[in-house]
This record gives C-alpha cells, sequence and structure tokens, in this order.
C-alpha cells in the first residue's frame, strides 16, 4: 500500500492517530497464470492477496472483471458487484460510521451506489484526472454529478479541481479544499549527504542537476521537457545535467529522442523508483521541473520543496496553489519549450533560499491535513 498509494496511505496513517480506519480498493480481476507474467501490470494484481493488514491497517481487495477501455462507461456496476456485499460484511461486523471515497470515478460512484441504500454519509475526494479526464465522456459526467449530489460533502485536492466541480452545476451546497500534505519527515534535507549519495547514485557531486520525477506520458509533458533541453543545448548554455525519474508508455519515444538528438551524455534516465528513495535523488540536484499539461495536485512538487528544491511548473491544476513565482520556483504557461527553456536557464542562474522554500510547506504535514478531513467528516454525521 504504502509503495503503491504512498499518499493515500500517510493520509490513512495519519486519520488512524484519531479514528478507526479501513481500506476497501477495488483492483481488476486478472487470471493468476504464470504463462501470463509477461503482462507485468495486470499480473502484479492477480497477487495481490483479498486481505492484508499493513501497519495496523485492515485492507480488502475485491476484484471485479474489467475490459480495458471496453468496459469503462460501466466500471461502477461492476465495482459494486464484488465491493458491496464486502462492505456490508464490514459493516455488520464493526458499524461503518462514514465512508471517504477517494477518486471520483469510478470508486466515488461506486461507493455513492452502495452508501445510498446503506444510508451512511459519504464523502467525495476529487483528485486530478478523475474529473479532468472523465467529465469529457457524456456517460461519466452524468454519474460523477449524480455522485455529487448525493453525497454528504465533497473535497478537492487543488481549489481549480473544487471550482471545476462547482460548475458542472450540481445540487450541491458542501465542497471543501483540502489539498495533499507532505511528509516532511522523510523529504528532510538533513537526513540526507549529499556527498555519500552522489557517489552512491553515481552522479557528480560538483555538476548541477535537475530532475524530473514522474510518468513518462504526454499529460505529463515530458516530449516538451526534451526540447527545452535540446534548445538550451543549441544555445550553447547547457550548465547541467538532467535526471528523468519514472516509466510510462513514451519511454521508448523518451530513448530515441535521445540518441537522436545525442544527448546521451546530458540526460540520466534513473527508470521507476520506489517512493522512499525520491529524497535521495532530491539530496543531489539543484531543482525539479514538471512540464505537465494537466494536474490536481502533484506532490512531488509539495516534497521538493520540502527538500528546499526550486520548482519550475506549468499553470495547470492545483500548481498555482504550489508555487510562489520567483519565491520557490517559477511558473510558465503548458505546451511551450521555449517558455521552459527560458524557464531553467533563469532558474540556474540565480540563487535560490532553500530554507525559504521550505517554510512554504512546513506546515502542510499529513497530521494537519488529516484534522481538515476529521472536520468535513464531523460535520457531515
Amino acid at each position: 500500500m504504502s509503495n503503491e498509494a504512498p499518499f493515500s496511505y500517510q493520509l490513512v496513517k495519519a486519520l488512524k492517530k484519531h479514528i478507526d480506519v479501513t481500506v476497501v480498493c477495488p483492483l481488476p480481476w486478472f487470471p493468476n497464470i504464470k504463462a501470463l507474467s509477461f503482462m507485468t501490470k495486470w499480473y502484479e494484481m492477480a497477487q495481490v492477496p483479498e486481505f492484508h493488514c499493513f501497519d495496523g491497517i485492515d485492507v480488502y481487495y475485491p476484484k471485479y472483471f474489467m475490459l480495458p477501455k471496453i468496459s469503462r462507461s460501466i466500471q461502477p456496476k461492476l465495482q459494486n458487484n464484488s465491493s458491496k456485499r464486502l462492505i456490508e460484511k464490514i459493516h455488520k461486523n464493526n458499524a461503518i460510521n462514514l465512508v471517504n471515497a477517494q477518486w471520483m470515478y469510478p470508486d466515488g460512484v461506486t461507493a455513492i451506489n452502495i452508501t445510498r441504500s446503506m444510508k451512511l454519509p459519504t464523502i467525495l475526494t476529487a483528485l486530478g484526472c478523475d474529473i479532468n479526464d472523465e467529465i469529457k465522456y457524456p456517460e461519466q459526467k452524468s454519474m460523477i454529478i449524480s455522485a455529487i449530489n448525493n453525497a454528504s460533502c465533497v473535497t478537492g485536492v487543488s481549489k481549480a479541481l473544487v471550482e471545476k466541480m462547482k460548475l458542472l452545476g450540481t445540487q450541491q451546497n458542501c465542497f471543501e479544499y483540502i489539498p495533499n500534505g507532505v511528509d516532511t519527515t522523510g523529504f528532510s534535507p538533513e537526513k540526507y549527504a549529499r556527498h555519500e549519495l552522489s557517489k552512491k547514485l553515481g552522479l557528480n557531486e560538483n555538476e548541477k542537476y535537475l530532475l524530473y520525477v514522474g510518468r513518462l506520458s504526454d499529460e505529463k509533458g515530458i516530449s516538451y521537457l526534451l526540447s527545452a533541453i535540446l534548445k538550451i543545448k543549441k544555445s550553447g548554455n547547457l550548465t547541467f545535467k538532467t535526471i528523468i525519474v519514472g516509466d510510462g508508455d513514451k519511454y521508448n519515444d523518451v530513448v530515441s529522442y535521445i540518441k537522436e538528438n545525442k544527448l546521451d551524455n546530458d540526460i540520466i534516465l534513473a527508470g521507476l523508483q520506489p517512493h522512499e528513495k525520491i529524497p535521495m535523488w532530491m539530496s543531489c540536484v539543484d531543482m525539479l521541473v514538471l512540464p505537465s499539461i494537466r494536474e490536481g495536485m502533484p506532490n512531488v512538487i509539495l516534497e521538493a520543496h520540502a527538500m528546499g528544491l526550486p520548482t519550475i511548473a506549468t499553470d495547470v491544476g492545483g500548481i498555482p496553489d504550489m508555487i510562489s513565482d520567483g519565491v520557490n520556483g517559477f511558473i510558465i504557461q503548458k505546451q511551450n519549450s521555449d517558455l521552459l527553456a527560458d524557464a531553467i536557464s533563469n532558474a540556474f542562474s540565480r540563487s535560490w533560499d532553500r530554507d525559504r522554500i521550505r517554510d512554504h510547506v512546513k506546515e502542510r504535514t499529513w497530521d494537519k491535513i488529516a484534522l481538515e478531513y476529521l472536520r468535513v467528516y464531523n460535520k457531515s454525521m
């Protein structure tokens, strides 16, 4: 749970200090057949047990039938078939007072379908693509609006997300902005020595580094980052190396672009890294870049700020809530590699007050965010 959904884990762990929490995480069913292990993502889901107690947190994984893309519009019904009896059984054994569904579609819609008949107060939480992407489809949009109407309250991790939900024309009056928290203990520069870790990670502590952490996909704007780096190199001002941490469907395209444009010595592909190793990489670099085309509330920015790193990112989703231009980074227009190149060059040419950057997030601990959720829970019961 901590690796696959680190932010959900942090929130649940903080909530558990105050209330009993049980997690239900529906997963697509996949046959547990060794011959199908080449389908890595799906085969790994087949290995997940139906129940697991993680750090004293009961986590259930009801499996449901799903055909990728094809069954998207009926996914709440499919989830309902496997989750309803489980939730009713949990409720019978230990009465549930409230449900908080994190991820609007399909999970939030499923939760409302189940809890409405059980007459349980239900909080829906939107995280980003569950609204930004799904409302583009009429069927999903209709179900999301219905779910919002029937929820006790609705929260969003960014102000932009909350405003977007309000504009859907629902009858809901209770909307709350509750941002994500950050693990200021795990992401603390005092814990890491750049000299030692640079050697361990194969980096030169005297080099300057730009770090990207995220999926290698279109919506993360990875192609604009590559174009910006090439532009800076052609201008003769490439005084740093770029480390790309992550994997995704554009990985092969990224590799090809690097080879075709002779950027092999300028870009380091570190691959997918466990979440607990991200602060190690952050301790060895000078700044973070996130050129996303769409976002919710990207925690990697909060984590970078907790490490004292300035961030260059686009003006999408909750990012404007996180960056004060010129103080803890720069905000630029999305899908513009020229502006991105200029912002990166500008950022490397100036000095940054790392303590001031850390001050921006020192109060954003998961314990304090949990108290915000508890406030909404209490007023909804």
